[in-house]
């Protein structure tokens, strides 16, 4: 969609987006899968052990039966645990309905039970069949304990987030495999003998993720230069590829039809955003946030663009800014 699609072109008389504040329940209950897995490693070990030979025959049926015995335990622990949390969750909905909170709000945090938190496809489910807001307003739906300003009318000038800082401090992974990959070799050429040995295997999570994040940066920054421009009431990707004059823009502004869903923490004090989708029909776009910098101040223009009520700028469709 380009910027000049006369259908995201703002009036004075656009209604800012519809903040819906959903707060983490007062108790998280474990997954059941966390549970399961409890289970089958206990159960997965003790037959490991049979296995393997450390247990003589005449113990392995002690042992077994022993085994059945802690996880039907467990699971009556947890299942307690389960029904007083799920009690806790009930009369916590029914005070929110008592305080008057959004019914969207209060429909979002009836599924909001346990530390898997609420699905990005749930969500959707839930606003697909609350009724729409007249006049039509765009939904800003805020997950956790999240800093939410207050932005009013703000105007400002469009933002760029580029790769190389949309992926903030994960690049500095990339130097250090660097580093690791170059010591290993010197050591296999007899250069250096002064370190202890480096095992490539036992660093395989440090070198994986410098793959990962270094193909998906160099996909975003060289392959398909990918940038995120922020403007008051929008959100754009846009996306140049070789042999093209013009980018590819896949645009998001707030004007009704655009739904955004921000996700945070449902714990502890960190209240920054962690993660943005955003959805218009059948466009869907996510946004990682968690790996920029606090103080970035894309993090604040974010919330600055979601929420403005300002009129949409009209935004080019050739250059990143003008």
């Amino acid at each position: 969609m380009s910027p000049q699609d006369p259908s995201i072109s703002a009036t004075p008389s656009r209604l800012p987006p519809h903040v819906v504040r959903v707060s983490p329940p007062p108790v998280l209950v474990v997954s059941a899968g966390l549970i399961l897995f409890a289970i089958l490693s206990v159960v997965g070990a003790g037959l490991l052990l049979v296995c393997m030979g450390l247990l003589t025959a005449g113990l392995a049926a002690p042992v077994g039966l022993g085994l059945l015995v802690l996880a039907a335990a467990l699971g009556v622990w947890q299942a307690r645990r389960v029904r007083r949390a799920r009690e806790r969750h009930r009369a916590w909905i029914e005070q929110l309905r008592a305080e008057g909170v959004d019914p969207l709000a209060i429909e979002l945090a009836e599924r909001w039970r346990d530390t898997a938190g609420i699905s990005f496809e749930t969500a959707l489910n839930v606003l697909a069949r609350h009724p729409p807001t007249e006049p039509a307003r765009s939904h800003v739906v805020c997950f956790g304990n999240l800093k939410v300003p207050e932005v009013g009318e703000l105007f400002f000038e469009p933002e760029i987030i580029t790769p190389t800082r949309y992926f903030g401090w994960r690049l500095v992974v990339i130097p250090v495999a660097c580093v690791i990959i170059a010591l290993w070799l010197l050591q296999r050429l007899g250069v250096i003998s002064i370190l202890p040995p480096i095992r490539l295997g036992s660093l395989g999570y440090v070198l994986g993720m410098a793959v990962a994040v270094g193909g998906a940066w160099l996909w975003r920054a060289a392959i398909r230069p990918t940038y995120i421009r922020l403007a008051p009431g929008i959100i754009q990707i846009v996306q140049y590829r070789y042999g093209r004059s013009r980018p590819t823009i896949r645009s998001y502004p707030l004007d009704g039809r655009t739904t955004a869903f921000v996700w945070g923490s449902a714990r502890g004090k960190n209240r920054v955003a962690q993660r943005l989708n955003l959805v218009r029909g059948d466009a869907c776009e996510k946004i990682d946030l968690a790996h920029l910098p606090k103080d970035d101040p894309a993090r604040e223009r974010v919330w600055h663009a979601l929420l403005s009520g300002a009129p949409i700028p009209r935004l080019s469709d050739e250059e990143l800014v003008g």
